[in-house]
């Protein structure tokens, strides 16, 4: 779900920060221009990782501030399809479900992607699952809440040219951007075994145990393990060009 992604790009350190550590400037210029961005076909960039080569600075005469050559590598949000994602539903709508991970929410498993057979109740605004078990003989019910955890599969990664969102409303003060326009979408699938709500499946009277002893959580711990020992890899050099904006931003990742 994670990955380690190389960058080139050239650091634009202002003044105001020449007091602060050389190293902590740049970190915190490459943070506050990449965080929240959506580099296409890659994934949705997290936050800095680590250097991998920091260059001699360069002293603007006109502007006072300074331009640093760096390669570094910053943490990506990105899926690969069939994965398994633990989340919440966040919403709900007659053509499906909206999912979400916490920092990301433009997911929505449609509703031909549900579990078989479900209905949409439009008072409660909310999915259905109705199965019947041979060993039952009888339809059983399923809620899927609003904020109910729950296991979706990825089905796709779309990315979308932020050129299409209208400018005026990339970014909308006291809300989430990405729950209204995004570079990125996760399209899901929840229509197999293990999927969906992890107390359907749940033998009565087991959830707690087993949930201790492996729950979903650990696949998380085994990401970052792997990314504290650095066997993410360096992947694909990406230069700030191929950056492009992404949950709401207003400034181009370009515009250095």
């Amino acid at each position: 779900m994670f990955k380690l992604v190389t960058i080139e790009d050239v650091v634009l350190v202002p003044a105001r920060l020449f007091g602060y550590p050389r190293l902590e400037s740049l970190e915190y210029v490459i943070n506050k221009r990449l965080s929240d961005k959506i580099i296409p076909g890659v994934g949705l960039v997290i936050a800095f990782w680590d250097w991998v080569k920091v260059g001699e600075d360069a002293l603007q005469i006109h502007s006072g501030e300074s331009n640093t050559k760096c390669t570094f590598r910053v943490v990506v949000f990105s899926p690969f399809e069939g994965e398994a994602v633990f989340g919440r539903v966040s919403g709900a709508y007659d053509g499906g479900v909206f999912m979400e991970l916490g920092f990301f929410d433009a997911i929505t498993v449609k509703k031909e992607n549900l579990p078989r057979p479900s209905s949409y109740d439009e008072d409660e605004r909310v999915w259905i699952w109705k199965p019947t078990f041979e060993e039952e003989g009888e339809a059983q019910t399923f809620y899927m809440d609003v904020t109910n955890e729950s296991v979706f599969r990825v089905m796709e990664l779309m990315f979308e040219d932020s050129w299409r969102i209208p400018p005026t409303e990339r970014n909308v003060e006291g809300r989430n951007p990405m729950s209204i326009f995004a570079a990125l979408y996760d399209e899901a699938v929840q229509d197999n075994q293990g999927l969906g709500d992890p107390l359907w499946w749940y033998e009565e009277g087991e959830g707690e145990d087993e949930g201790e002893e492996g729950g979903v959580g650990d696949g998380a711990k085994e990401e970052a393990e792997v990314l504290e020992d650095g066997e993410g890899g360096e992947g694909e050099v990406y230069g700030h060009e191929n950056c492009d904006v992404g949950r709401g931003i207003n400034a181009s990742i370009s515009g250095y």
